[in-house]
Protein backbone atom coordinates (compact mmCIF):
# COMPACT_ATOMS: atom_id res chain seq x y z
CA UNK A 1 0.00 0.00 0.00
CA UNK A 2 1.15 3.82 -1.16
CA UNK A 3 1.48 6.88 0.99
CA UNK A 4 -1.70 8.38 2.35
CA UNK A 5 -2.72 11.92 1.28
CA UNK A 6 -2.99 14.51 3.94
CA UNK A 7 -6.19 16.32 3.95
CA UNK A 8 -6.21 19.53 5.90
CA UNK A 9 -9.66 19.25 7.94
CA UNK A 10 -11.49 21.64 10.39
CA UNK A 11 -12.80 19.07 12.78
CA UNK A 12 -16.13 21.41 14.02
CA UNK A 13 -17.38 21.33 10.35
CA UNK A 14 -18.79 17.87 10.42
CA UNK A 15 -22.58 16.65 9.43
CA UNK A 16 -24.85 14.87 11.98
CA UNK A 17 -23.59 11.67 11.03
CA UNK A 18 -19.75 13.09 12.49
CA UNK A 19 -18.46 13.22 8.90
CA UNK A 20 -15.61 16.00 8.47
CA UNK A 21 -16.82 18.37 5.28
CA UNK A 22 -13.63 19.33 4.15
CA UNK A 23 -15.01 22.72 2.88
CA UNK A 24 -12.54 25.85 4.08
CA UNK A 25 -9.56 26.70 1.50
CA UNK A 26 -7.40 24.36 3.33
CA UNK A 27 -9.23 21.77 3.25
CA UNK A 28 -10.17 22.42 -0.83
CA UNK A 29 -6.51 22.85 -1.52
CA UNK A 30 -5.55 19.61 -0.18
CA UNK A 31 -8.42 17.62 -2.15
CA UNK A 32 -7.53 19.79 -5.46
CA UNK A 33 -4.00 19.33 -5.14
CA UNK A 34 -4.49 15.60 -5.20
CA UNK A 35 -7.35 15.70 -8.23
CA UNK A 36 -7.88 12.46 -9.61
CA UNK A 37 -5.80 11.05 -7.30
CA UNK A 38 -9.16 10.49 -4.43
CA UNK A 39 -11.40 7.92 -4.56
CA UNK A 40 -14.68 6.55 -2.41
CA UNK A 41 -13.27 4.36 0.14
CA UNK A 42 -9.78 5.30 0.33
CA UNK A 43 -8.09 5.70 3.14
CA UNK A 44 -6.42 9.51 3.87
CA UNK A 45 -4.76 11.65 7.18
CA UNK A 46 -6.91 14.26 8.11
CA UNK A 47 -4.72 16.94 9.72
CA UNK A 48 -5.30 20.03 11.65
CA UNK A 49 -3.04 22.90 12.50
CA UNK A 50 0.35 20.37 13.22
CA UNK A 51 -1.68 19.62 16.58
CA UNK A 52 -3.48 16.64 15.36
CA UNK A 53 -3.92 14.17 12.62
CA UNK A 54 -6.44 11.12 12.20
CA UNK A 55 -6.92 8.74 9.66
CA UNK A 56 -9.65 8.57 7.37
CA UNK A 57 -12.02 7.19 4.91
CA UNK A 58 -13.38 9.59 2.16
CA UNK A 59 -16.84 9.58 0.48
CA UNK A 60 -18.46 11.11 -1.88
CA UNK A 61 -22.21 13.01 -2.22
CA UNK A 62 -22.23 13.18 -5.82
CA UNK A 63 -25.51 14.93 -6.13
CA UNK A 64 -24.43 17.86 -3.61
CA UNK A 65 -20.91 17.51 -5.35
CA UNK A 66 -19.40 17.38 -1.96
CA UNK A 67 -16.30 15.00 -0.23
CA UNK A 68 -16.85 13.77 3.13
CA UNK A 69 -14.22 12.15 5.46
CA UNK A 70 -15.10 10.18 8.13
CA UNK A 71 -12.65 10.25 11.04
CA UNK A 72 -10.96 6.63 12.56
CA UNK A 73 -10.62 8.05 16.14
CA UNK A 74 -8.65 5.03 17.39
CA UNK A 75 -5.76 6.59 15.11
CA UNK A 76 -5.64 9.86 16.66
CA UNK A 77 -2.40 11.20 17.05
CA UNK A 78 -1.97 14.65 19.16
CA UNK A 79 1.33 17.11 18.79
CA UNK A 80 2.39 18.57 21.52
CA UNK A 81 2.16 22.37 20.54
CA UNK A 82 1.58 24.30 23.77
CA UNK A 83 -1.96 24.56 22.82
CA UNK A 84 -5.03 22.44 23.69
CA UNK A 85 -6.83 21.02 20.73
CA UNK A 86 -9.91 18.96 20.84
CA UNK A 87 -11.90 17.67 17.47
CA UNK A 88 -15.43 18.36 17.84
CA UNK A 89 -17.91 15.01 17.12
CA UNK A 90 -18.93 12.04 18.31
CA UNK A 91 -16.30 9.36 19.41
CA UNK A 92 -13.50 11.36 20.35
CA UNK A 93 -11.00 10.35 23.16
Amino acid sequence: MGHMIRIYAYFNNQDESGRVIPRGSGSLDSLRAHEGQVAVGQRVILCMDDSLEVEGVLERDDIQRVWFAVPDYTTLVRFDTGASAKPAGEGNP
